[in-house]
Order: C-alpha cells, then sequence, then structure tokens
C-alpha cells in the first residue's frame, strides 16, 4: 500500500526539517513524498535541497495557497492513499504502519483518521486532542470539525472520484471537503490511535486566522444551506443557525474583532433566546466584549 504524502509549505524553515524527518523516517517505508513550498525566502528551499534525493517530487515556486498546493501535490500523487502534513506538523513514528492496518481491517473505509498529540513550538506535549465520529448532523449543528487533519488519510479514489480541495477556502478547505464527500457517501473510520502531533505555536494560521475561520465557516453553511445533504440531514436551519453563529462569536473574540463577534453573537441570540432573555444575554456578551 503506497502513500503520497504532500506537504505545503512556505516560509517555516525553523519546523520543516522536523516534519520532513517525521515523514521520512516511518516505521513504514512505502512512502512517496512530495512538498509543494510556496516559493519561500528563509532558507526553506535549502532544507529541502538536502533530502531532494528521497522526495517523489519538490518545487518551489509562488502557489495560490495551501489547498492549491495540496491539490498541485494529490495532482501529482500515485499512492493508494493520500494525505497532506502541513510544514509545522508531524506523523507519530509508527503512524503509517497503523494507518495501514486500519485500512487493510477495514477495507470498506474511504477516510481513515486518529487523534492528534498538540504540541507547542520547542516540542512538548500540551494536551491531546481526540476526534471524534463523523457525523454530518453534528457537523451541522455545532460547525465543529471532529477530524484532526494531521491525522487523516483518505482513498485516492475519493480524490478521483470528487476532486481536490476547494481552493476558495483558505483555511477551511479540509472541513468542507470531508462535508462534501460525505454528502457523496464517503465512508469514515476513526481509530483511537495518536498518529500526528499539531504545533501550536505564535505564528500558526490556525492561531492567527480566526477570523478567516469565522467568515469562512459562514461561506460553508450558505454553500450547503439548500443542498439535499443538508436538508436531509435533519437539523433544522434555524438549530444549525444557532451553532455557528456561536462558534463564529468565539473566533471572533479569539482574532480581536469585537465589532464581528457582536454581530454573530446578536445572529445567535436571534436564534437561540427569545423575549427579555435575549437584550440580557446580549448584554452580558457586550460585557464580555469590553473586557477582553
Amino acid at each position: 500500500m503506497l502513500f503520497s504524502i504532500v506537504t505545503p509549505s512556505y516560509n517555516q524553515a525553523a519546523f520543516l526539517e522536523e516534519t520532513i524527518q517525521s515523514v521520512l523516517n516511518q516505521t513504514y517505508k512505502d512512502v512517496e513524498y512530495i512538498i509543494i513550498d510556496g516559493g519561500s525566502t528563509d532558507g526553506s528551499q535549502e532544507i529541502i535541497r538536502r533530502y531532494e534525493n528521497r522526495l517523489a517530487y519538490w518545487q518551489s515556486k509562488k502557489d495560490k495557497g495551501f489547498a492549491d498546493a495540496i491539490n498541485q501535490g494529490w495532482m501529482r500523487a500515485t499512492g493508494e492513499i493520500l494525505a497532506y502534513l502541513n510544514s509545522d506538523d508531524l506523523l507519530e513514528k509508527d503512524a503509517l504502519q497503523k494507518v495501514v492496518q486500519a485500512f487493510t481491517d477495514s477495507p470498506e473505509t474511504d477516510v481513515l483518521y486518529g487523534d492528534t498529540r498538540v504540541i507547542n513550538e520547542s516540542g512538548n506535549t500540551m494536551r491531546i486532542f481526540h476526534s471524534e465520529r463523523f457525523d454530518l448532523r453534528s457537523v451541522f449543528e455545532t460547525w465543529k470539525d471532529p477530524i484532526r487533519q494531521p491525522s487523516a488519510f483518505i482513498r485516492k479514489s475519493v480524490r478521483d472520484k470528487f476532486g481536490g480541495m476547494d481552493e476558495s477556502f483558505q483555511f477551511c478547505a479540509d472541513f468542507e471537503y470531508w462535508i462534501r464527500v460525505a454528502a457523496g457517501g464517503v465512508r469514515f473510520l476513526h481509530i483511537a490511535d495518536l498518529l500526528s502531533r499539531a504545533r501550536e505555536h505564535a505564528a500558526a494560521k490556525s492561531i492567527r486566522q480566526q477570523d478567516v475561520q469565522a467568515e469562512e465557516l459562514i461561506r460553508i453553511f450558505e454553500k450547503f444551506r439548500n443542498t439535499p445533504v443538508f436538508l436531509n440531514s435533519g437539523v433544522p436551519e434555524k438549530e444549525s443557525l444557532q451553532g455557528l453563529y456561536r462558534v463564529t462569536s468565539e473566533h471572533f473574540i479569539n482574532a480581536g474583532h469585537k465589532r464581528k463577534a457582536l454581530q454573530s453573537y446578536i445572529q445567535y441570540s436571534a436564534h437561540a433566546y427569545s423575549g427579555f432573555e435575549r437584550p440580557y444575554r446580549i448584554l452580558r456578551f457586550i460585557a464580555r466584549l469590553l473586557i477582553s
């Protein structure tokens, strides 16, 4: 079983070599490794060149973002199993061996994913980030991604049937992808194994761009709200909007966008509360904004 793993990268020289080594030093060796660098200027290219004889392909030139980089890599992939690993994350040393065994034991599975160890800039463990069972009803209720991305692996047949990431999403492309392929009947399986390490640091996109995440979640809702996958999920639109605006208000707060956070919370309150309770809740939220 050949794995094709793509690393999209841009100016992550501080972490890139450790990421590369985590792929190339797997206990399972049948790996096709592709690096799509967006034209880094921080020494990343020199790091990649040190490993180029062990890479299936690499390039360093301007791209349209991480989703475009992944799509470029996946278009070159020949393996049966696809994955992508960001240039500041790591695979656990025996991750691919565990994934091979799980796919072998469950040949009907199309998307397989495990849990993730969250580490800090120095590589120290901060917490364990557990994935959850993928269920469209829960997704449309909570607007939270149950899949820890660095620990996700898909059959190439999924990509061949449904295409790649939607490049209009620069943060939530993987979340949109899971919903889209699930709508087409793709079968998901969560295994309770630690497969990767996701690094949290000040420059990480997940830390810096929570406002982008919020806006993209709203776009995903609009994309699917009138489609059969949403209408057949059993989730009332009002309930889905409650979950959506509750999550986006938190993202906007974390990003420091107080006006947008308030707008989202007002939307949430409009669907969650009624009567005298609604203005009371909004005033409490305004007080929280003022002290944040």
